[in-house]
């Protein structure tokens, strides 16, 4: 093609190859003994050999060569251009762990692509020593927000979808934040841009223009800058602001761990009388702390099966929800007869009790099962030990109903979620989920084939808290299970080597108002012993692995024991359990097993 000094082509280095036919596998060979990298970063270090030869041929600009990578080659891309300065755009396009998301922002927890399950799935892709991060991830000495710091000045582009199976937008959005502080200390903030498309894992046309768009961008060929819209745009200083609070910490008084049996005048507790004084003062705090509920109405669900929905494909959806088998029936809580203020669930029960179920003749046992911070897929969930399916299978297989649905700005709430404190600036996305979950109650009560003496509430990470809060204040959840669900709030700091607090209050912005005890944890007007306390005498399991890297085991335990005094009280001692499993934050097989095992065996209150 012709060409002349005002006109260059981009030029552009792209991997085709899956498992065969890569001519970096050679690398492996020529370099063996001497050179460790592996299949991933040899198709990076491939990429620069590329670019060696462009720079020979005079019809290439040398200063405006960009690349652009989508899946594993999105992990390619951005690694190449980390260590090769000759690439002045970058576009990393649905790349997922160690791409546009940070290793800590895919852990089990968020129920992405981990470490565990990557490295098994694809061992030639990155080194072993990855491995040893395995639930330790904030203690990898880089991330991947090292590697677009590198890129800077130059143009990078982070793209994902938002309902990738094995995404995370607000980890990729985390990311963007972070290295925009470098971009802005350079000069250069708008050579870093975000592009979160609706969908799955591919692209689309439209998708491909914008990302050529974006190169035209950052070559100076148009001045249309890109949009970089955040679906998860939330800092604690902005909701300051934005709702105008402004609590003083140390208006609060300084609290101890082990005041649990201390009541109101200072009273020691003896009675059940003397706790519930206490626990009025606890429950006040805590609604103070969730925030002020907006007045609204709940709907009563569909009350017995004939009210049976069609579910999310009302309306469209991308997320693939656990399916009725051979064993398990599904029933669809959607759109007419939903649940709390027009939300969305699934209630699974046994095939074989459907005729009763039909007939309004059972009385099943139901479980509510509340999901992690799983950003993409609400209680959808990723493959391998992971996989939520089996779970409730096994729970269905031993008789008991499960009911679950995305907690506000999770799987298909997102958007929800994005315009959540726009609306409610005084409340926060705990009190929602608290609502929310009391919405299921109110719903499960009305089901005419459901205990509704029966309810239990089994949740693993921020739906494990969620349950506790929950508890804490609704008398209607017979029993609860906490997977890896708190450490004490007055004893996180971040000294500790957690995320603290801030977590709540600065991270994910669950509870806001926290925010302001930064550095003053010990005067929180309330801990984690008071909520369990506050659940006694019903029953309680708490699930705190030892490798917890959220958590230290050693508080929990204290904490434990702190609110086995109130159960005491109640002479119900064997009422509140410990699991320590030998283990880091996940669901583990074992520990589902554990929480089976523990329904099965729940004592009568």
């Amino acid at each position: 093609m012709p060409h002349s000094s005002q006109w260059r082509p981009v030029a552009a280095f792209c991997h085709v190859a899956i498992y065969g036919d890569d001519d970096t596998e050679a690398y492996s060979e020529i370099w063996a003994n001497q050179y460790d990298f592996t299949r991933l970063m040899r198709r990076a270090f491939g990429a620069s050999r590329a670019i060696d030869y462009l720079y020979t041929l005079p019809i290439v600009d040398k200063g405006k060569i960009g690349l652009m990578g989508h899946s594993r080659n999105g992990k390619t891309s951005l690694w190449a251009a980390a260590f090769d300065d000759r690439i002045k755009a970058i576009i990393s396009s649905s790349g997922g762990s160690g791409a546009e998301i940070p290793w800590r922002y895919t852990s089990h927890k968020y129920d992405d692509e981990d470490i565990a399950l990557l490295t098994c799935n694809q061992p030639p892709w990155l080194h072993p020593r990855l491995r040893f991060f395995i639930g330790r991830e904030n203690k990898l000495p880089v991330d991947q927000n090292s590697f677009m710091a590198l890129i800077a000045p130059r143009g990078l582009m982070l793209s994902s979808a938002i309902n990738e199976t094995e995404g995370n937008p607000w980890g990729i959005e985390q990311a963007y934040n972070a290295t925009q502080k470098i971009y802005k200390f350079l000069g250069a903030e708008n050579n870093l841009a975000i592009r979160l498309r609706p969908g799955l894992h591919g692209t689309r046309p439209d998708d491909i223009e914008a990302y050529i768009d974006f190169f035209e961008y950052i070559f100076k060929r148009n001045k249309q800058k890109p949009e970089n819209k955040l679906l998860f745009n939330y800092s604690f200083d902005n909701w300051r602001k934005q709702s105008k609070e402004n609590i003083n910490p140390l208006d609060f008084p300084v609290r101890n761990m082990d005041d649990i049996e201390v009541g109101v005048k200072n009273k020691k507790i003896q009675t059940i009388d003397d706790w519930n004084l206490k626990k009025q003062v606890i429950q006040k705090n805590i609604r103070w702390i969730l925030g002020k509920e907006p007045p609204g109405v709940t709907t009563p669900g569909p009350q017995s099966w004939k009210n049976r929905e069609k579910g999310e494909a009302y309306f469209g959806h991308f997320l693939d929800r656990p399916t009725a088998t051979d064993r398990m029936s599904v029933m669809p809580i959607a759109p007419y007869h939903t649940f709390g203020d027009y939300l969305y669930g699934y209630l699974y029960f046994p095939k074989n009790m459907e005729e009763a179920v039909k007939n309004g003749k059972a009385k099943l046992h139901v479980v509510v099962y509340l999901h992690e911070y799983d950003y993409s897929k609400g209680f959808s969930s990723e493959e391998f030990d992971h996989d939520i399916q089996p779970y409730f299978e096994s729970l269905v297989d031993n008789g008991f109903a499960v009911f679950t649905y995305d907690m506000v700005g999770f799987g298909n709430r997102i958007e929800e979620g994005s315009a959540f404190y726009k609306r409610y600036p005084n409340w926060s996305k705990m009190g929602k989920c608290v609502a929310d979950l009391q919405g299921a109650l109110e719903t499960l009560t009305h089901l005419d084939f459901i205990d509704s003496t029966k309810i239990s509430v089994v949740g693993y990470s921020l739906g494990a808290t969620v349950a506790l809060y929950t508890a804490a204040l609704d008398k209607r959840i017979s029993s609860v299970a906490s997977v890896c669900g708190f450490t004490p709030m007055r004893l996180d700091t971040m000294g500790k080597g957690t995320e603290g607090i801030r977590a709540y209050s600065h991270l994910h912005g669950m509870l806001p108002r926290l925010g302001f005890f930064v550095n003053n944890e010990s005067r929180i007007p309330y801990d984690f012993h008071e909520i369990l306390a506050a659940i006694a005498p019903r029953n309680l399991l708490v699930i705190a692995p030892v490798m917890d890297q959220d958590a230290s085991l050693t508080d929990i335990q204290n904490c434990i024991r702190q609110a086995g005094k109130i159960f005491n009280v109640y002479g119900k001692p064997g009422n509140i359990q410990i699991f320590t499993p030998d283990d880091y934050n996940r669901f583990s097989p074992d520990m589902r097993k554990k929480t089976i095992e523990w329904l099965k065996e729940l004592p009568a209150l």
